[in-house]
């Protein structure tokens, strides 16, 4: 009887590998070691459908505000 593997059995153990691996990034190369996430920092993300940016601390992962973008 011959054995036929699917395309999940080789690329889930190859996905659970890579999402256990730790991420760094930089901005460019031999750039300064990234600093750490403060209270101060903002994330800034606009959403075409609302027409409205958001305004998110990344410290805390919550949204402080939503401002809204009228359009003329």
């Amino acid at each position: 009887m011959k054995k036929t593997l699917s395309i999940v059995s080789y690329t889930l153990p190859i996905a659970a590998a890579l999402v256990a691996l730790p991420a760094n990034a930089q901005q460019v190369p031999n750039a300064q070691p990234d600093r750490a996430i403060s209270a101060q920092d903002r994330f800034y993300t606009s959403d075409q459908f609302s027409n409205t940016v958001s305004v998110i601390d990344p410290s805390t992962n919550t949204l402080l505000e939503g401002i809204a973008w009228k359009v003329r």
